[in-house]
């Protein structure tokens, strides 16, 4: 889960945040000066080198969508806990 390792980056002083686009998140690693680094587990290479560009294209959405929902934005600690409380209850769900 997202939320602790942005947690733990945070302890220890690595500037990561959470990223959402269309039913996935990642993590993001500021270098400084505005520069990022994206971290997805799920796509080839961790996603170390995919841009924002490459994620509108494999969720299918344009720079205005995005803007409109808030896609590829840092979220917020409310935002990443209430995403990792909706995963906690889906797979509780799911166990019966």
């Amino acid at each position: 889960m997202a939320a602790p390792v942005c947690s733990i980056g945070e302890q220890i002083g690595l500037p990561l945040v959470m990223i959402e686009v269309p039913f996935h998140v990642f993590l993001r690693l500021g270098l400084g000066n505005g520069s990022y680094l994206n971290w997805d587990i799920y796509l080839k290479n961790n996603g170390i080198k995919v841009d924002d560009n490459q994620y509108r294209q494999l969720y299918h959405f344009d720079k205005e969508t995005s803007k409109a929902a808030g896609y590829l934005r840092p979220l917020t600690r409310p935002e990443m806990l209430a995403l990792e409380y909706n995963a906690v209850g889906v797979a509780l769900e799911g166990s019966g």
